[in-house]
């Protein structure tokens, strides 16, 4: 009969498996240090070393842990951003002079944007004194809807 518990990377042992637990852990970010405790994150744990390992899922939670801790944009308001003024991933990324891909990680989620790059993507959301200053020119469908009398 197959084991349905993981092979442990630290011990070799297949004695992975999942539980919920507290989960506290300091991450580097950008210069900064920020101190994580989620309280119910489900990770694997290794019943004979102690070792956890992290799934997709439980990374992404504390991705956006490390998000709010950091006061970083979220990649749902940096899509929701771009989309609101009626830019591509491409024009975006052309008038922040960063790669297309990254832009497209940090909406996405794989990757968090430094402290910096997250001010300049506010600045640009919120200052159109800004987006003029690059260069922008807003299309039709992405200035203010006003009611129309009726």
């Amino acid at each position: 009969m197959k084991s349905d518990k993981w092979v442990c990377g630290t011990c070799g042992k297949r004695a992975m498996s999942p539980v919920e637990r507290v989960y506290e852990t300091t991450i580097e970010h950008d210069g900064g240090e920020y101190r994580l405790s989620l309280p119910a994150l489900r990770v694997h744990e290794c019943s004979s070393c102690g070792s956890v390992t992290l799934d997709d899922d439980a990374n992404r939670k504390v991705s956006d842990a490390l998000r709010t801790a950091a006061g970083l944009l979220t990649p749902t308001q940096i899509r929701d951003g771009r989309e609101a003024l009626g830019l591509s991933q491409k024009q975006l990324a052309d008038y922040l002079k960063v790669g297309e891909h990254t832009l497209v990680r940090w909406e996405k989620g794989v990757q968090i944007q430094q402290l910096a790059h997250d001010m300049l993507l506010r600045a640009f959301f919120d200052l159109p004194s800004l987006r003029e200053y690059l260069g922008w020119t807003p299309v039709a469908s992405a200035r203010p809807r006003t009611a129309q009398a009726g």
